[in-house]
């Protein structure tokens, strides 16, 4: 997927945070680098410095974001929901969310 948006707001460090949603429960996808926080038991990624991403986002500047999730032979041939958030730093402050279904296929 690749992913291009202007910035509104000069933004100094980007997460990523990414999920399906298989019949209304949203499980976590493992992306390098991760960063397991405990506390909220979800998965989530440096944006900056990874997937093309440069940070520090500039108001107005075109910011561009690649990624390929990896389907391990594990994961049942289903449909679902993936979910990309990129959220400002360590805040919930959503930067770009993205929602589109897809289907799992090994």
């Amino acid at each position: 997927m690749n992913l291009g948006f202007i910035s509104d707001k000069a933004i100094d460090s980007v997460k990523v945070k990414i999920f399906g949603e298989v019949a209304r429960v949203q499980v976590p996808f493992i992306i390098s680098p991760e960063i397991n926080l405990k506390l909220s038991n979800i998965i989530i990624s440096e944006a900056c410095g990874n997937y093309g991403f440069k940070c520090p986002l500039i108001v107005g500047h075109t910011n561009r974001f690649s990624l390929t999730l990896p389907i391990k032979p594990i994961y049942p041939a289903i449909p679902v929901t993936i979910q990309i958030n990129l959220m400002a730093g360590d805040t919930k402050d959503k930067v770009v969310c993205v929602r589109f279904k897809a289907r799992i296929s090994n």
